[in-house]
């Protein structure tokens, strides 16, 4: 790791969005599915706590009340929804409400991006960092599709926060803006996110490992 990414990730904080209702998986919280014996949930978040970022703010919502004793022993910190309806702009700015002052990098994380890595984070973060002075906002391109997560300075927060009601909801990036860094890539684990459960077999087809509920969770 070179210092200036180590630098960056002293002052990165990190919103991880697991407040869906997972209403295309029979409403079952997406992020309980056990990858390698583990919740997905976990699997992620050990490799985000990898990183040794700033801050680390899960979101909960629908199912906040079986996620959160899956995570409660990490170090981080968890925020829920305190409406029985919301969007995911209002989870996105939910986290970045409690994150501290001295995160000035900010990455949004969903909960199912199961194939992700730890070096799949650094390189989006070294790419970040790499940016023309001019670009606020790094997010992943993969054939054409956008990926995620997606990295931004509080300039780019502020300006979201002030301007733009479908932030998180993917169609804010197809809107013409400037400071917007595409960066395209041909690693598919930055799209590969688990909706359905086509999308669960399609990622044990592909990578090898398998996607399972627990017991609890079958129905």
């Amino acid at each position: 790791m070179t210092p200036d990414l180590a630098a960056l990730l002293d002052r990165l904080g990190i919103v991880l969005i697991a407040a869906g209702e997972g209403l295309r998986l029979g409403s079952r919280p997406k992020c309980l599915l056990h990858l390698a014996g583990e919740p997905l949930i976990k699997c992620q978040l050990n490799n985000l706590l990898a990183l040794n970022p700033a801050s680390i703010v899960v979101v909960l919502g629908h199912h906040g009340d079986v996620i959160e004793p899956v995570i409660a022993h990490l170090p981080l910190q968890t925020i829920r929804q305190p409406a029985a309806r919301f969007t995911q702009a209002d989870s996105v700015r939910l986290g970045l409400s409690l994150l501290p002052s001295r995160c000035d990098h900010i990455m949004i994380c969903p909960c199912d991006l199961p194939a992700l890595t730890v070096d799949d984070y650094r390189e989006l973060l070294s790419v970040y960092l790499a940016r023309d002075p001019g670009v606020h906002f790094v997010g992943p391109w993969v054939n054409g599709l956008p990926g995620n997560p997606v990295v931004f300075d509080t300039y780019f927060r502020d300006e979201l926060l002030a301007n733009d009601a479908v932030i998180g909801s993917g169609k804010w990036r197809d809107r013409p803006r400037t400071g917007v860094l595409k960066w395209h890539t041909d690693n598919n684990r930055y799209r590969f996110d688990i909706d359905t459960d086509a999308d669960r077999r399609a990622f044990e087809l592909q990578y090898g490992q398998t996607l399972r509920w627990p017991g609890y969770l079958e129905t």
